[in-house]
Formats: structure tokens, C-alpha cells, sequence
């Protein structure tokens, strides 16, 4: 079986792992962290395989527990007195006829330089070394759980946080705010607070859906990120809609109601409880009988507060990290 490491959400490794079973019947889970899966499956993953609900995904080429190789020269030592780091380069360079790579050392999400250790790789490999572009990626990884990596990265996900706008969601997140809210070909999906568009562009991407309705009250932002995707999607209707009294959304003309509402926290809202309750009441009534509401918000005391007067039934509440702050997806049902 092929071994693999994925990186991911922290706090939806539930959501993740059931994915994960869907789509690869065979997989078996060595380890799960917070926010990393270490896994075996005989389905190929390849550098071309979709899997929008990972942040990345390498082929291990081994994986280290012990004390004394959490050390980035111990595991270069490794690399260049076993066979299995140079034949599994070359083999997985020559499968896709790749010329360039780079070599990167990280402690978690933190890029370290270790020039003494990669100009030893960079002698062993016969093949042209880059620090900008390249075919593809090794990474030397060490975690705070007390392990570590070698592997090659499969993905080629770009760094969100220099790439996207303050407060908009990783892409990763979205989709798993989509695949929550159990989409459906017939479904009409509500973003009232689209931001620029992370939401509704993955949703349209991803999922069938019949309708998709993005609104905002700067709807330019995401009229920008279509413009950006250069892509059109015929079933996305972009509206200028309050968020907060969906005054010209019809009653019960809403399947799922898929948000990432203002927190109160990037920038002061008046009377957040207010708009809040006004919010979910609205949510309630436009959504048709047995409609799901998925809300992701750093409110969880002020919403789990204003759920006793709305009668949304609650499906589950999950704790995610979100820009490193703690923050909740809720599953609601009407």
C-alpha cells in the first residue's frame, strides 16, 4: 500500500477522516492529529489528484518517531546513507518526467533554513536543484507531537496567507463547510455574507447544485474573485442582499445556508447580539422545512445563547481554528 501524510483544518479531522473513507474504501489511518493524518491506501494519490479538502499531501518516504531523528541533520544523515531516500527521488521524478525540484526543512508551518544540510542533498542529487519554481517539492518536517518526515509534497497549494484578503476563508475550509451541509443536485444554496467569495466559487466548483446565491454588501469583491477564477458558472446568481433581514429572499425558497457572518471582531459591529438573533431568524424563515443551516462564526457563547429562542435543531458544533483564533461551524437543521 501506498503511505501517505496530510495536513489539514484544525478540528475537523472527523469531517476529514470521513471524506477520506468515501473516497479511498481501502484506507487505513496509521495516526491522527489535530490537524495531521498519517495513512495507507493502494489508490494512487498523484501530483494531479483533487482532493480540495486538504491543505497538502505528501508520499512519505519514511516517517521518524524516536527522540534522536527530531533533528533536521539526523535525518539528513538518513537520506544520504540509505538507498531508499535516492531511489524513491528518482522513481517518482522519472514517473513524471520532473527535472526540477526544491528542498525545503519546516518546524510545523515554519520554514527553517538549513544550508549546511541541503547543499549535502543537493551533492547526492543528480538533477537540477531550484529555490524558486520547481517540478516539485521534498520536505524535511518536524511536528510539536514528537514526530517526523521526509516526503514528497503531491499538492501544490499556494501560501493563503500571503494570497488571500484579510478575513477570507481558505478554500479547504470552504469545502468543508459545503460537504457539511449535505448539497444536492435540486438545492438552491444561500451565502448572504460572501465576502469575496471563497464560499459560493467552491460550492459552484465542486458540488452540483441547482442555484447558488452569493451576496455581500460590497458585491465588487466578488464580482473580482469570479473575474479572477476566469470561469463562469451559470447556476451563480451574485445579489446585493442584506445579510441580516434577507428581506428579498422568499419564505422557505432556500435549501442550505452555507456563511461565515461578520464576527464582531476585525471590525467593531453595532449591537452584534442584535444583528445576530435578527440574522437567525431570518436564516429560519427562509429556509425550507428541513433545510441545514451551516454558521461559522467566533460567537459560539453569543449563538449557543440565541439558539434557545430560535428553533433550529442542533447537529453537531465543531471547534476549528481559523487564522489562529478559535472559532465554531455549526450544523443546524430546521
Amino acid at each position: 500500500m501506498n503511505r501517505y501524510f496530510a495536513t489539514f483544518v484544525a478540528g475537523t479531522k472527523e469531517i476529514v477522516t470521513e471524506i477520506l473513507r468515501r473516497e479511498y474504501k481501502d484506507i487505513l489511518f496509521e495516526e491522527v492529529f489535530d490537524n495531521l493524518l498519517v495513512f495507507k491506501t493502494d489508490k494512487a494519490i498523484t501530483p494531479f489528484t483533487s482532493l480540495p479538502y486538504l491543505n497538502n499531501v505528501f508520499l512519505v518516504i519514511n516517517k521518524f518517531g524516536s527522540p534522536e531523528m527530531q533533528d533536521f541533520t539526523k535525518l539528513t544523515e538518513w537520506c544520504l546513507s540509505k538507498n531508499t531516500f535516492i531511489n524513491q527521488f528518482y522513481t517518482y521524478a522519472d514517473k513524471y518526467n520532473f527535472h526540477q525540484y526544491k528542498i525545503q526543512f519546516f518546524e510545523d508551518r515554519i520554514s527553517v533554513s538549513r544550508q549546511d544540510d541541503l547543499s549535502k542533498l543537493k551533492e547526492a542529487i543528480d538533477l537540477k536543484h531550484s529555490s524558486g519554481f520547481s517540478d516539485f517539492e521534498v520536505w524535511f518536517l518536524k511536528r510539536t507531537e514528537g514526530i517526523s518526515f521526509v516526503g514528497i509534497r503531491l499538492t501544490k497549494k499556494p501560501d493563503y496567507q500571503e494570497l488571500l484578503p484579510k478575513g477570507e476563508l481558505r478554500h479547504e475550509l470552504s469545502y468543508i463547510l459545503g460537504y457539511l451541509s449535505e448539497l444536492k443536485s435540486t438545492d438552491t444554496v444561500l451565502d448572504p455574507f460572501s465576502g469575496h467569495g471563497s464560499i459560493p466559487l467552491t460550492i459552484c466548483k465542486h458540488f452540483k447544485v441547482l442555484k447558488v446565491i452569493a451576496s455581500d454588501k460590497e458585491i465588487g469583491n466578488i464580482k473580482t474573485a469570479m473575474s479572477n477564477e476566469r470561469v463562469k458558472y451559470s447556476n451563480l446568481s451574485i445579489e446585493r442582499i442584506d445579510g441580516y433581514s434577507l428581506d428579498s429572499i422568499k419564505v422557505e425558497s432556500i435549501d442550505k445556508i452555507v456563511t461565515d457572518p461578520p464576527w464582531g471582531a476585525s471590525t467593531e459591529i453595532d449591537n452584534l447580539k442584535i444583528k445576530y438573533e435578527q440574522m437567525l431568524n431570518s436564516f429560519y424563515r427562509v429556509l425550507k422545512r428541513n433545510g441545514i443551516l451551516i454558521l461559522l462564526t467566533s460567537q459560539g457563547e453569543l449563538v449557543d445563547t440565541l439558539l434557545k429562542k430560535v428553533n433550529f435543531k442542533l447537529f453537531h458544533k465543531y471547534q476549528v481554528n481559523v487564522g489562529g483564533r478559535g472559532s465554531y461551524v455549526y450544523k443546524l437543521r430546521k
